[in-house]
């Protein structure tokens, strides 16, 4: 309702309308992370398979992390099983530590390797494999591009 005065308009109701269009922003968010993170774990999941795998422990050591705390735990075996799960709870929570809090980092999600050897063994296109492939998880980003895109999209265009 407009209320007319001799020198000002004065809207009424203009509180609620920013109070409820600020309610949508923040719904938005929270449907646009979680689409984030559903695409994370595509990701995730896409890489593990082109893994190159000789004991699995390259496999076990993938991560998901975003920035409101969550993650995916690995599961490691063999010999070095205690170390490698030292090694993958301290780089996931460097991750972690790097996008918490920050606002540059609001609706980030990373998805990751944390085995020792990791980048070595995605860069190594010389490298004949039994199981799986080079690039693992570049492959994984630019083969599912779409099913990424559609994942973060449907959860932020659903309704509340």
């Amino acid at each position: 309702m407009l209320a007319m005065t001799t020198s000002a308009i004065r809207v009424e109701g203009l509180d609620d309308v920013l109070e409820d269009l600020n309610k949508d922003i923040a719904g938005i968010k929270t449907r646009t992370r979680k689409g984030m993170i559903t695409a994370g774990l595509l990701i995730q999941r896409k890489a593990q398979l082109n893994v190159p795998v000789d004991f699995g422990n390259l496999r076990a050591s993938a991560f998901t992390i975003w920035s409101q705390g969550g993650s995916v735990a690995a599961q490691f075996e063999g010999e070095d099983s205690a170390s490698m799960s030292m090694e993958h709870a301290r780089v996931v929570k460097n991750e972690m530590l790097g996008i918490k809090g920050n606002a540059l980092f609001d609706l980030a999600v990373i998805v990751g390797f944390s085995a020792a050897y990791a980048l070595y063994v995605h860069e190594d296109m010389t490298a004949k494999h039994n199981v799986g492939t080079s690039k693992f998880l570049e492959k994984a980003f630019v083969e599912n591009k779409e099913a990424i895109l559609f994942a973060i999209q449907n959860e932020a265009w659903k309704d509340n």
